[in-house]
Order: structure tokens, then C-alpha cells, then sequence
């Protein structure tokens, strides 16, 4: 079974971890977490594999002293030594269970680092002068999901002001692309879908830098907004994006410890 050492190694993740970092070493981080929770799932299969072996042999001489062909095992011990090696067997299963999450857990906060990246270089990439038109733009270009309707949606109606400065009670987005903005007389019927089933998409456009105030506010706002649509923050947003010219310490440092009411909130520096 695991030693102390592999679990607290295992569970000794780090802020970093539970959001996601652009740091270039990320990958090689989740790399070595990746490499111990497998050795340590492996060692536990070993020992579970050992212990049922014993168990075949023991419950085939068992069956042997029934019948009366040997006597190579006391009465009586042979039950005690079975319910001893399953007690065990049991141990190592809820062992390698534990770990079996952990890998889960890590494998989707990997892939969801893949995912973020690439939308966040991606817009970066596509971006000149970060006006509220062409973040719009650069989702529809970006974002797989929601990308072709969008881009058909605005190619349809030409002018898609209504994603504008919108105001939900008392807070106004800069850009807010949801089921309800989207307008059903533009031929928006499979981005209302779309948008009803992948969340809304929020944005937040900064002149300056983004502070940790701002991002506190923003994710609060946001908070309001699911609120106000009566469904929980998972389910009510698809993607939120601070732009700024540039992105303080303290704010990067604050999304990554992800202790704020909405996390994954992708903050990203004009060119």
C-alpha cells in the first residue's frame, strides 16, 4: 500500500493546482503527480494481487482438509487467516480508491489547464485593439462549442449591440452573450440552445491593469448574475474573461489560491 510519504505527497496539492496557472512548469508539475499516483496504484494492485493468491491457496487447502485429503492447516487458523488477508485485501482496495479520484481529479484539472491555455492564447493571438466588438469576435473564432453559431448570428444581424453594456439588476457587463441577450428575430434559436445548455459568456474590459479588487468584484458580480438567473454558477456560466493592459501580482496571485465565489475566470493582457 502507499507509504506515508506518497500520501502526502498525493495530497499536498498546491494552490496552483486547483486553478488553473500559466506557469510554463504546470505541465511538468502535473507530470510527476501523474507518475507517483500510478507507481503508488500500482504498488497497491501488487499487494492486492499477493493477497489473493494467498487466498486461493489457503481456501484450496481448506477445501482439501474438508474432504480429508491433508491437514496442513490447524483448525481454526485457516479461517482466521482468511478473514485477516481479506481485512487486508479491503484496506489496499480502499487505498488504490482513493487514489483511483486523486488520478481523476488531477487528469480533468490538466485537461481543464490544456483548455484554458488554448482559449487564453488563442484570444490573446487574435486580439489588436481588445475593443468589445472583437472580444466578440474572438470568442466566436476561439471557443469550439459556441464558435460557428455565434459567428452565423452576428453574420445574420449585422449589428449585435445587444451584447453590450448589459444591465442585470444592478450591475452592468461590458459584454454579456447569454440565452436571454441573444435575440430569437436574428435567427439566434441554436445560439439560445446552445447558450441555455453551455452557460452565458461574460466579459470584462479593463483600461488599465486588472487589480485584485477588479477580479474580486467581477467574480462577485458574476456570482449575482447566476443569482439572478436562478441557477448555480457551474451551469449559468460557459466562460469569463477579464482583458486589461496589464495583470497586477496580487490578481493572479488571488486566482490562483481560487478563493473567490466564481474561479477559472481567464485574465488576459492586451497586446
Amino acid at each position: 500500500m502507499a507509504s506515508e510519504k506518497e500520501q502526502e505527497d498525493n495530497n499536498s496539492s498546491t494552490d496552483d493546482d486547483h486553478l488553473i496557472s500559466s506557469s510554463p512548469t504546470i505541465v511538468t508539475k502535473y507530470a510527476h503527480r501523474s507518475s507517483r499516483l500510478i507507481y503508488s496504484i500500482e504498488k497497491n494492485l501488487y499487494v492486492i494481487i499477493a493477497i489473493v493468491a494467498v487466498l486461493v491457496v489457503i481456501s484450496v487447502i481448506d477445501a482439501f482438509e474438508v474432504i480429508g485429503i491433508t491437514n496442513f492447516i490447524g483448525e481454526g487458523l485457516d479461517d482466521m487467516i482468511i478473514a485477516i488477508l481479506s481485512l487486508a485485501s479491503l484496506a489496499a482496495l480502499v487505498s488504490m480508491l482513493r487514489l483511483s479520484l486523486e488520478s481523476k481529479k488531477m487528469l480533468e484539472e490538466w485537461a481543464n489547464m490544456f483548455e484554458y491555455n488554448s482559449i487564453k492564447n488563442s484570444i490573446r493571438m487574435s486580439l489588436t485593439t481588445a475593443t468589445k466588438e472583437e472580444l466578440v469576435y474572438a470568442v466566436g473564432e476561439t471557443v469550439e462549442e459556441i464558435g460557428d453559431p455565434l459567428l452565423k448570428y452576428i453574420e445574420t444581424g449585422g449589428d449585435f449591440s445587444e451584447f453590450f453594456n448589459v444591465t442585470i439588476g444592478e450591475t452592468i457587463f461590458d459584454v454579456l452573450i447569454d440565452s436571454e441577450t441573444v435575440r430569437a428575430d436574428k435567427g439566434g434559436a441554436n445560439l439560445k440552445k446552445i447558450l441555455t445548455d453551455s452557460g452565458a459568456i461574460i466579459i470584462k474590459v479593463v483600461d488599465g491593469t486588472i487589480s485584485k479588487k477588479e477580479l474580486l468584484s467581477f467574480s462577485s458580480d458574476i456570482s449575482k448574475y447566476a443569482m439572478q438567473r436562478n441557477r448555480k454558477i457551474k451551469e449559468a456560466i460557459g466562460l469569463a474573461m477579464m482583458v486589461g493592459r496589464e495583470i497586477s501580482p496580487d490578481a493572479y496571485s488571488t486566482a490562483r489560491s481560487g478563493n473567490m465565489k466564481v474561479k477559472d475566470i481567464l485574465l488576459i493582457e492586451k497586446s
